[in-house]
């Protein structure tokens, strides 16, 4: 509705929640605004588009960036045997 109306403060709100409940993310977001381009005209999905952004790069600004996970270590050599007194302890 936000967007047939060309109102990008009203689109970052309710973009803003759909982030923040992992609703949609940022590239399905981009592509909606396309999309509704056919549907709006291209002045009103350009709003659409600035309401977008701005609340994607709020929702960037106070979510920590997502590290990798540590990799597992790497061991070069085969297991060594365990040794005589190890095996019978």
């Amino acid at each position: 509705m936000a967007a047939t109306v060309g109102r990008p403060d009203l689109v970052e709100i309710i973009v803003g929640g759909a982030l923040e409940n992992g609703e949609l993310t940022p590239a399905q977001l981009e592509e909606a605004a396309l999309h509704l381009a056919t549907y709006t005209g291209w002045c009103k999905a350009t709003a659409t588009h600035e309401g977008i952004g701005r609340a994607i790069a709020a929702h960037r600004a106070r979510t920590p960036a997502q590290d990798p996970a540590p990799a597992p270590p790497v061991h070069d050599a085969a297991p060594t045997p365990p040794t005589q007194e190890e095996a019978t302890a």
